[in-house]
C-alpha cells in the first residue's frame, strides 16, 4: 500500500480490480465520495478501515494533483461473500452448524476460512476426536457469492486402554486416576459407550493433578511430559511426574501495610488454619486425601491474597497491590505479602442500565453503597445479593468504572436484565372432586415496576367458589417495613370433609439487626365452616364440635422470625435459612378456636463444583397444642404428610401419613421431616435433583419414634417458566410401600 500526501478536496475517484463488490460499497467502507472534504491526518485511518472491513485482499492508492483537488486511483483485489455451507464429511450436530451460521454474509477471506476451519476442528476435539483435519474450499454460485465446502477428516476416536504414571511416590496411581475425567475402558464403560479419550478433558486432568500436588506441599511439582501411544482404536496414556520436595508453611509476614496492623491481616489469611467440617469433607471427597493445614498449599496462598485484597477493598482501597513472595528454606516456605496500599476511592455516581420495567428507586433502595461513600466491596456484594433476591431479574452485573478526571473517584454501573414476573391465567377446569369451574388468576410480585405484590383469584363452579385479593408493600414509608392485606373467601374440598374460610389477614414485617434477619406478624380474622364430615369420624370430639355449629370465628396471630442468607429464593446456590413460626389462635385475642402451633425449619445449601452441583439439606418439624383441654383441634390443623407442598412427603399420597380414624387419615399433633437433595443446576432457572426424604406424623409426644419413619428416594426437576411460575415433576420410590409415585408441582415448594 502506498500512502501519499493529498489536498483537502477529492476530485475523481477510480477503482480497479473489484470482482465481487461494487465501487459504491468500497467507497462506503472508506467513507469517501467525490467532492468531499478530507482531513489529511485521518486519511490513513480511512484506508485501514477499508482493509479491516474484510473484503479486500490487497490494495494500492495513487493520487494526481489537479488545481486544489486530487484524483485518486485505487487498485484492489477483493473477496466474494459467503452464501452458505455444504458438508462433505459426516454432518455434525446442530450446535456447530448454528455456531458457524453467523459467518453467512461475510467475506470469504483467507482469515475467515481459517477461522471457520479452526472452529470446526475445535468442536470435534471437544467431542473426543483426535487430530481432525478440516479442509475449506469455495464453490462459486455467481459472480459475487460462494458456498464453502467443508471436507477432510473429523479424526478418530480412541478408547483408553491404560493410564500409567511415572514418578508418583506420594499419591497412588489409583488416586490420581480417580481424579481424572478420562477413564480406562472396562466392561461397563464399553456397554455405556464410555472410556473414550478427550484431549480437552485431558488438559483439565493434568491441571487437576497439578492442583492436588501443589495444595499438598509440593510447590515445585511439575509434569515433565506425557506420551500418547495409539494402537488401532486404543490409546495408552503415559504421564511422567516430577514431585520435587515437600514443603511446609513456616512464617507469614507483611510489609508496606499502614492502614491495617499485622494482627488484623493475620485474622483474614487462611494459611496454616484448619478447614471447617464441611470444607474438610468436600476436600476429602474431591481429592481423596485429608487436608493438612501445615503443608504448603498454593490454593491457601491465593485464598489469603484474595482475602487481603477484599479487606482493603472494603475500606476503599480498590487499587491496593498485594504480592505474595515465597522464600524456600530447607523443607519450609516463608510467605511475605508485599503491600502497596495506594489511595482510597470514593463512589461518584451509581448508574443503572437495563431496567425497562422496574423503577430506579426500587433498585437503589436495595443498594448499600451511596454516592460520596468510600468504595466498599462487602456492601456491594450484599447489594448484589439483595437485587437477586428480589427475583425480578434474570441477570445482574455490577462493575466500577474509573473517573479519568479524578483517580480518587469511581462510578458504579449496575446492568440488569428484566425477566417476566408473576403468573396470569384464565380458563375452565374439571376434576372429579371439584367438578367444572371457571377461573381467573393473577399474581404479580413487581406490579407496575414498583415492587408491590398484587394477587387476584376468582374461581366459580358448582362446587367451587373462591375469591381472593391481596396487596403487599415491602417498603412502607420508604423504609424496609412490610405491610399487607389479604381479603378472601376460599373453599377446600377433601375426601373426608370440606372447609370454607372467609376473612381478612393483615401483615406487618421488618428487618431486625441486619438484612438477613426479619420478623413478621400476620393477624387473621376469619369465619370457618367445616361441613360434609365423613361418618368415619363419628364419635370423635371434633366431629361433635363441628356438626353442632354452622360456623366458628377464628382469631389468630402468627409471629415468624427468620434468618435467611440464601443468595436467591428459587434455586439458591449457597446460604442457609432458619425460621421459627409461632401461632396463637384464640385465648387472649378471642375467637371460638383455642390452640398454639410451632413450626421451626432449617435449610442448608452447600455449593460444589462452581455452584453447579448443590447439596441441599432441610429439617423441619411442628407441634400443635389445645389451650382448652376439652376442645378438640380443627381437623384441617392436624399435620398429615404426603405428596408435595408445605407438608409434602414424596413417594406417598396427599395427606396419607398420620393418625388414622377408621380407614381415614386425620393427621397428628406433631410431625418431623428431613430432606436431602443433590441438585444439578446448569442455570439459575432450572435444576435436577436426586433426593432422599423421610418423616412421619404422631398423635402425642410420648409416641414419637424416629425409627418409625416413612422414607423415599427419587429424581425430579424444577424450572421457572415465565408467566406460569415454578413447575416441577418428581418420580419417587416409597421405601416403605415398595412402589413408585409421580408428583406434579406448581408453586414454590421444594
Amino acid at each position: 500500500m502506498i500512502i501519499i500526501l493529498i489536498s483537502e478536496i477529492l476530485g475523481k475517484i477510480e477503482v480497479s480490480g473489484l470482482k465481487y463488490n461494487s465501487k459504491n460499497s468500497f467507497l462506503s467502507a472508506l467513507n469517501l465520495r467525490e467532492g468531499s472534504f478530507v482531513q489529511m491526518p485521518f486519511f490513513r485511518n480511512y484506508l485501514f478501515n477499508a482493509y479491516l472491513s474484510g473484503f479486500l485482499d490487497t490494495f494500492e492508492v495513487y493520487g494526481k494533483f489537479r488545481n486544489d483537488t486530487i484524483d485518486l486511483l485505487f487498485k484492489v483485489s477483493d473477496y466474494p461473500i459467503i452464501n452458505g455451507f455444504k458438508w462433505e464429511i459426516k454432518k455434525p450436530s446442530k450446535d456447530i452448524e448454528d455456531s458457524i451460521a453467523i459467518y453467512k454474509g461475510r467475506f470469504s477471506s483467507d482469515y475467515m476460512k481459517f477461522k471457520i476451519k479452526s472452529e470446526i476442528e475445535k468442536f470435534f476435539i471437544q467431542k473426543g476426536y483426535v487430530n481432525p483435519n478440516i479442509q475449506i474450499k469455495e464453490q462459486f454460485l455467481d459472480n459475487k457469492r460462494v458456498n464453502l465446502i467443508i471436507s477432510g477428516k473429523v479424526g478418530d476416536k480412541f478408547r483408553i486402554s491404560k493410564i500409567i504414571f511415572y514418578g508418583n511416590k506420594t499419591f497412588s496411581s489409583k488416586l490420581l486416576k480417580n481424579l481424572m475425567s478420562n477413564k480406562e475402558v472396562n466392561f461397563f464403560r464399553k456397554i455405556l459407550r464410555g472410556g473414550y479419550f478427550s484431549e480437552v478433558k485431558f488438559q483439565k486432568d493434568l491441571k487437576t493433578i497439578e492442583t492436588l500436588y501443589k495444595d499438598n506441599g509440593f510447590a515445585d511439582f511439575k509434569i515433565d511430559s506425557f506420551k500418547l501411544d495409539y494402537e488401532e482404536n486404543m490409546v495408552k496414556i503415559r504421564i511422567y511426574l516430577n514431585e520435587g520436595k515437600r514443603y511446609y508453611f513456616r512464617n507469614v509476614s507483611f510489609i508496606g501495610n499502614e492502614k491495617f496492623s499485622n494482627s488484623m491481616l493475620e485474622n483474614v489469611i487462611t494459611i496454616k488454619k484448619p478447614l471447617n467440617l464441611i470444607s474438610s469433607l468436600k476436600y476429602k471427597l474431591g481429592y481423596g486425601v485429608n487436608y493438612n493445614p501445615k503443608l504448603y498449599s498454593r490454593f491457601k496462598v491465593i485464598e489469603s491474597l484474595n482475602n487481603l485484597s477484599g479487606l482493603y477493598a472494603d475500606s476503599g482501597y480498590i487499587y491496593a497491590q498485594i504480592e505474595p513472595i515465597e522464600e524456600k528454606r530447607d523443607s519450609f516456605i516463608d510467605i511475605t505479602f508485599k503491600i502497596k496500599e495506594n489511595w482510597k476511592v470514593k463512589v461518584r455516581l451509581i448508574n443503572i442500565y437495563g431496567n425497562t420495567k422496574t423503577w430506579d428507586e426500587i433498585i437503589r433502595r436495595e443498594i448499600y453503597v451511596f454516592p460520596g461513600d468510600y468504595f466498599n466491596r462487602s456492601a456491594l456484594m450484599l447489594s448484589y445479593r439483595n437485587l437477586y433476591y428480589l427475583n425480578y431479574f434474570s441477570s445482574i452485573n455490577v462493575n466500577f468504572k474509573p473517573v479519568f478526571e479524578d483517580s480518587s473517584l469511581v462510578d458504579l454501573e449496575i446492568h440488569v436484565e428484566e425477566k417476566p414476573t408473576g403468573q396470569v391465567g384464565a380458563g375452565a377446569s374439571y376434576s372429579q372432586l371439584d367438578g367444572l369451574f371457571f377461573n381467573v388468576n393473577l399474581q404479580q410480585p413487581n406490579f407496575l415496576g414498583r415492587g408491590w405484590t398484587v394477587s387476584f383469584l376468582a374461581e366459580y363452579g358448582s362446587r367451587r367458589q373462591n375469591y381472593q385479593v391481596s396487596f403487599t408493600e415491602p417498603w412502607f414509608g420508604g423504609k424496609p417495613i412490610l405491610v399487607g392485606i389479604n381479603i378472601y373467601s376460599l373453599n377446600r374440598y377433601l375426601f373426608t370433609f370440606s372447609q370454607r374460610n372467609s376473612g381478612i389477614s393483615l401483615s406487618y414485617g421488618r428487618r431486625l439487626w441486619n438484612i438477613f434477619s426479619r420478623i413478621k406478624f400476620d393477624y387473621t380474622f376469619e369465619y370457618i365452616t367445616v361441613y360434609d364430615i365423613s361418618p368415619l369420624y363419628s364419635g370423635t370430639q371434633f366431629y361433635d364440635f363441628w356438626t353442632s355449629r354452622n360456623r366458628v370465628l377464628s382469631s389468630s396471630l402468627t409471629t415468624t422470625f427468620s434468618y435467611d442468607t440464601r443468595d436467591r429464593i428459587f434455586n439458591p446456590s449457597k446460604g442457609y435459612l432458619f425460621s421459627f413460626s409461632w401461632t396463637l389462635n384464640g385465648g387472649p385475642i378471642g375467637g371460638d378456636l383455642h390452640f398454639i402451633k410451632f413450626i421451626p425449619e432449617f435449610q442448608f445449601i452447600i455449593p460444589n463444583y462452581k455452584d453447579k452441583l448443590i447439596s441441599f439439606f432441610r429439617i423441619n418439624w411442628g407441634s400443635i397444642f389445645s389451650i382448652l383441654s376439652k376442645q378438640e383441634l380443627p381437623p384441617y390443623e392436624y399435620f398429615a404428610l404426603g405428596d408435595v407442598g408445605p407438608f409434602g412427603l414424596r413417594g406417598y399420597d396427599f395427606r396419607s401419613i398420620g393418625t388414622k380414624v377408621g380407614s381415614s387419615v386425620l393427621g397428628g399433633r406433631h410431625f418431623f421431616r428431613f430432606t436431602f437433595e443433590e441438585r444439578i443446576r446448569p442455570t439459575d432457572q432450572f435444576y435436577i435433583s436426586f433426593f432422599y426424604e423421610t418423616g412421619n406424623s404422631w398423635w402425642a409426644i410420648k409416641i414419637i419414634d424416629f425409627k418409625d419413619l416413612y422414607s423415599s428416594i427419587g429424581i425430579g426437576f424444577r424450572v421457572e417458566v415465565p408467566i406460569v411460575g415454578i413447575m416441577g415433576f418428581d418420580f419417587a420410590y416409597s421405601l416403605n410401600y415398595r412402589q413408585f409415585k409421580t408428583h406434579f408441582n406448581l408453586g414454590p415448594y421444594y
